[in-house]
């Protein structure tokens, strides 16, 4: 559950997080199993708001930069004071939550804190009460759930349970034990689940020729063209016994070292993904037989070698990777990118050809919706069909300008006279704003509350 910071148990482990921001809804979609129960699915629990005549239009805070941690110690010494967040649909102003006399709280916070954007609202449980129930759900449900992840939401006064898996089984305990409890539940239905069985040998267009669970390396990927290169990517994967010949007049042979940890260590290669889009070539790894929730330690890799097609690769230049998502900062290595058409039959790359990602290759720009440091610069693009006018979400915060029309300079970067790529920089505090720039032309934006009215295109 991203963006929710709670104290929670994975199969029994205690992780302590950090302090809460609003989170959106849960992955999964509402689990068949509770059609007709009283258990209330995660998806339906809303966040809990104070009287919208509390907020007002400022201050802004962009990045938790203004947590104001005087009015969390202050909150501490009041009666029935429960719990603090940050609430991004409204500036990312704090909230404080009280069991009792909320109203005379949000009096006392317009007195002693008028310039600091903070409210008091009131809630139904204590986080004792809550903490309390969240102990005696976990004890119970280890008798029918392999892992779970389990945790106090301040922000919805509520327990969350997140399964591995829903059955009927789960809520049937769930409804015995703990019916008209703040509870509530997510995780996938198990028919969405991967099917059990062994590990494919092929599919469309690709065969498995060997694999490997091993400690090898991890987070890393290669391409072979002719049988020298395979010889040298089976060397450097660890991987035992001869390295099968192959023809390579039709194929080549992707390497995928696939991390895994210690609580999930069973994975299986379920098919190869190529996104031509996106220039992209990389596994769908899954886990199957026992959905876990996994812990995010390395205990070692799957060292997979797999023969595609040659006509099902992109054109060129292409990368390949272990998922669809960019590597994580700091890991660039983990793609490869090949920059020579290997379409016609027999070709082999040459030195330079195929290489890791040195991070020269820029990254997808970020869209309307992203969160994005209040330093450094961040490429972002949005569409201008409708003039600059609305830059998008940024930091769950909506940005806009008087200006209208396209800046000359900003014209020679338009996209197909909709989308634009530019440089954003974010700034907070006293003055929080956004400038995006293109060309040496920069444009200030300013934070509201809600997105202008959308514009016919």
């Amino acid at each position: 559950m991203p963006g929710i910071a709670k104290s929670i148990v994975v199969a029994g482990l205690a992780t302590a997080l950090a302090l809460p921001v609003a989170a959106g809804a849960p992955e999964h979609k509402r689990p068949a199993a509770l059609e007709g129960s009283s258990i209330t699915w995660c998806g339906d629990v809303e966040q809990i708001y104070a009287d919208p005549e509390a907020y007002r239009d400022s201050p802004v805070y962009v990045n938790n930069e203004q947590l104001v941690w005087r009015v969390r110690k202050w909150a501490k010494r009041q009666p029935g004071y429960e719990g603090v967040w940050v609430d991004r649909d409204h500036l990312g102003w704090v909230t404080l939550a009280f069991s009792q006399d909320a109203d005379q709280r949000q009096a006392d916070l317009l007195e002693r804190f008028p310039d600091v954007g903070v409210v008091a609202i009131p809630v139904e449980h204590t986080d004792k009460e809550l903490r309390k129930l969240k102990r005696r759900v976990s004890r119970k449900v280890g008798d029918v759930l392999r892992s779970w992840v389990i945790g106090t939401d301040i922000t919805s006064n509520v327990v969350e349970l997140d399964a591995n898996v829903v059955t009927d089984e789960l809520v049937t305990l769930l409804e015995s034990n703990f019916a008209g409890t703040p509870l509530c539940v997510n995780g996938p239905n198990p028919e969405d689940l991967p099917a059990p069985g062994a590990q494919p040998t092929e599919g469309d267009g690709w065969q498995l020729v060997g694999h490997l669970q091993s400690d090898g390396p991890s987070y890393r990927t290669g391409i072979a063209t002719d049988q020298s290169q395979l010889e040298a990517l089976w060397a450097t994967a660890g991987m035992p016994g001869e390295v099968p010949e192959l023809d390579f007049t039709d194929d080549v042979v992707l390497w995928f070292a696939e991390p895994h940890g210690s609580s999930c260590s069973n994975l299986r290669l379920d098919d190869v993904i190529v996104d031509d889009a996106r220039s992209l070539v990389y596994p769908l790894i899954v886990m199957p037989d026992a959905p876990m929730m996994c812990t995010a330690d390395l205990a070692g890799a799957y060292q997979y070698f797999v023969a595609l097609e040659r006509n099902r690769l992109p054109e060129s230049p292409f990368m390949i990777q272990l998922g669809p998502d960019d590597p994580p900062r700091g890991a660039p290595k983990l793609r490869t990118v090949v920059e020579i058409d290997l379409s016609d039959p027999g070709v082999v790359a040459e030195k330079g050809d195929v290489h890791p990602d040195r991070g020269e290759r820029q990254s997808e720009p970020e869209r309307s919706g992203t969160v994005i440091e209040p330093f450094g610069k961040t490429r972002y693009e949005f569409d201008v069909r409708c003039g600059i006018g609305y830059l998008g979400e940024v930091n769950d915060i909506h940005w806009v300008t008087d200006e209208t029309d396209i800046p000359r300079a900003w014209m020679e970067s338009v996209d197909d006279e909709s989308d634009i790529v530019v440089t954003v920089r974010l700034r907070g505090g006293s003055d929080p704003h956004v400038t995006a720039t293109a060309n040496g032309r920069g444009v200030r934006y300013e934070p509201v509350q809600e997105a202008p009215p959308s514009c016919d295109v």
